[in-house]
């Protein structure tokens, strides 16, 4: 499903964004975190970017490997799931319907920390047609270690 993937941050990572409110997404962390890896979970406001909300996750990360249960999930995102996963874990069964992909991309930034981008569109067999933009952000509760992920995740239905 992917046409691109990556991890990083700066002005080439921002460049290789493919969705524009997912650059305003980008913008708002990034101005967030100042000098720091990531910005302080407290920092973040979600009424400063009202028009991101419905397609907006929370992540938070648990443990050691680390899990991923979903906190907050905007209302585009569970219309594109088909169903409100709040409080799920996303390795429970049908919570990630594309690939497993996404747990390794957050697994690895647990580790170091830069945020994740990946965009696709997904192919005749899979059950829906459109492309998909997904971005996911560190955020940090003491600033030393990655505690939520936050996405703007993007699908842009075609019909079947």
């Amino acid at each position: 499903m992917d046409r691109g993937e990556g991890a990083g941050s700066g002005a080439d990572f921002r460049g290789g964004i493919g969705h524009p409110k997912l650059v305003t997404l980008y913008d708002y962390w990034h101005g967030l975190r100042g000098d720091r890896d990531m910005p302080l979970r407290r920092l973040f406001d979600p009424l400063h970017i009202p028009a991101l909300l419905p397609n907006i996750l929370l992540n938070e990360v648990v443990g050691r490997p680390p899990r991923f249960r979903i906190r907050v999930e905007g209302s585009a995102v569970s219309a594109a799931r088909g169903f409100d996963a709040t409080g799920k874990f996303l390795d429970e069964e049908g919570v990630v319907t594309m690939d497993n992909r996404v747990q390794d991309a957050y697994a690895a930034m647990v580790s170091d920390r830069k945020p994740w981008y990946s965009a696709g569109t997904f192919t005749e067999g899979s059950g829906r047609a459109g492309d998909l933009y997904r971005l996911a952000l560190p955020l940090s509760a003491e600033g030393h270690r990655v505690d939520f992920i936050l996405v703007g995740f993007f699908h842009e239905l075609r019909r079947l």
